[in-house]
């Protein structure tokens, strides 16, 4: 199943942060521009023309504001809401620069987890990696060396266990966990209910028999080794990634963009020299 077959964006909500604080304020430059129909490229003279004209024809204003906007509202810790709050501020209502921040959240951060998209590109996918583990340690509030160790992405603490219809789903941010509460409110460690957007049909998450909630352990084994549960922020961040993109539509983006061109099988077909455009795009943008 691809991720979002149905789009499900949402617009942004009444400012819900307090007013005169920083957050606020950030948060209503992102409202003002989801207000824009479209991006006035000609208004005044763009500061990197190519760059910027490449940006603001890939995202609508109403995305790059919803981008900005619910990761303000999501972010996976107080700090990384700084973070985000402190980039949009230094934008100081520039749009162009708005569009470049929402660009580098899109394609620096939760295109991370889109598995499939990682294909051996070579020195070309070095290019951004460095720039995408800032941008998801700034938003994350954690650093991945401290957390994984040496062992970076194959440290136990990185991974679980599913069969591979939720594996699937959950690399593709179609599922997310949040942590599981108790009847006082009270954190339940290490167990976590089992999110899916709207446009998904409860029935059909039924019938695939995915659990409504989870719970991870430590395991020993024979030579003493313990395999730890997943770390809570790496699971706290990939939930947050897959809410903004569902919710400001840039995960039904990434779709298109990034779609398999499998399905294509002669250069003859009417559909070729758009799919080849699109993976173009695409293979531009990562080497970018």
């Amino acid at each position: 199943m691809p991720l979002a077959d149905k789009a499900d964006p949402k617009q942004l909500p009444p400012n819900p942060f307090t007013l005169g604080t920083a957050p606020y304020e950030a948060y209503e430059h992102c409202v003002r521009l989801e207000r824009e129909l479209a991006w006035d490229m000609f208004e005044r003279n763009l500061q990197k023309p190519l760059i910027s004209q490449r940006i603001m024809s890939d995202f609508t204003p109403t995305m790059a504001a919803r981008v900005l906007g619910h990761a303000l509202r999501l972010a996976p810790s107080e700090a990384g809401r700084n973070v985000l709050t402190r980039e949009i501020a230094d934008c100081q209502g520039e749009r162009e620069l708005l569009a470049g921040l929402a660009h580098l959240y899109v394609y620096g951060m939760i295109r991370v987890y889109f598995s499939s998209l990682f294909v051996d590109l070579g020195p070309i996918q070095f290019a951004w990696a460095s720039s995408a583990a800032a941008v998801l340690e700034r938003f994350g509030d954690f650093s991945a060396r401290d957390i994984l160790g040496d062992d970076n992405l194959n440290s136990p603490l990185n991974a679980f266990t599913t069969e591979g219809l939720a594996h699937m789903l959950f690399d593709r941010l179609d599922l997310w966990l949040t942590p599981a509460q108790d009847e006082d409110g009270n954190v339940i460690p290490d167990n976590y209910d089992v999110r899916y957007p709207q446009s998904m049909d409860p029935e059909t998450i039924l019938a695939w028999r995915i659990k409504t909630q989870v719970g991870f352990r430590s395991v020993s084994l024979d030579d003493g080794t313990t395999i730890p549960p997943p770390h809570p922020r790496l699971l706290a961040l990939h939930a947050a990634c897959a809410q903004v993109a569902h919710m400001s539509g840039a995960a039904e983006h990434l779709v298109e963009l990034y779609r398999d061109m499998d399905e294509i099988s002669v250069m003859t077909e009417p559909s070729a020299p758009l799919e080849l455009s699109r993976k173009l795009k695409a293979l531009q943008l990562v080497s970018s």
